[in-house]
């Protein structure tokens, strides 16, 4: 912000109405993502409250000798907190109960690997028992 107020301010105008999580465009993503945040894990009002502290950190009502460009990104960043509050809003009122399979690949993998006596470490592990093991024949 102290080099150059009008690109920072600009810069963070880009980013900040609408942080994508990692992982968006994987299937299911959305799902799961309404899994985390009806769970209270994370979601668009913990967001919120990264912005707002951001914008206070920053300072960005503050910031003065600012162009043209540079005072309209700053008024585009000072109206994301109730743009976020709206989406939020909209997202618990469009709420409805629903259930959520996390990998239904994974339940068919331990089935087959009960099947033929494996222990599986995690998803990606398929592991032989050993003689002398519990469960091992």
């Amino acid at each position: 912000m102290e080099r150059d107020p009008n690109a920072a301010m600009v810069s963070a105008a880009e980013i900040m109405p609408s942080i994508e999580m990692p992982g968006v465009a994987m299937p299911y993503f959305r799902d799961m993502a309404d899994v985390v945040r009806r769970a209270g894990i994370y979601g668009p009002r913990d967001y919120l409250r990264i912005v707002e502290e951001l914008i206070r950190f920053w300072a960005i009502e503050a910031v003065t000798g600012l162009d043209d460009m540079g005072r309209k990104a700053q008024e585009k960043i000072m109206a994301v907190p109730a743009r976020l509050l709206r989406v939020a809003d909209m997202m618990e009122t469009r709420s409805r109960a629903k259930t959520f399979s996390f990998d239904p690949q994974l339940e068919r993998r331990r089935a087959t690997a009960e099947r033929a006596d494996l222990r599986i470490y995690s998803e990606a592990d398929l592991v032989p028992r050993c003689a002398g093991e519990p469960g091992s024949a």
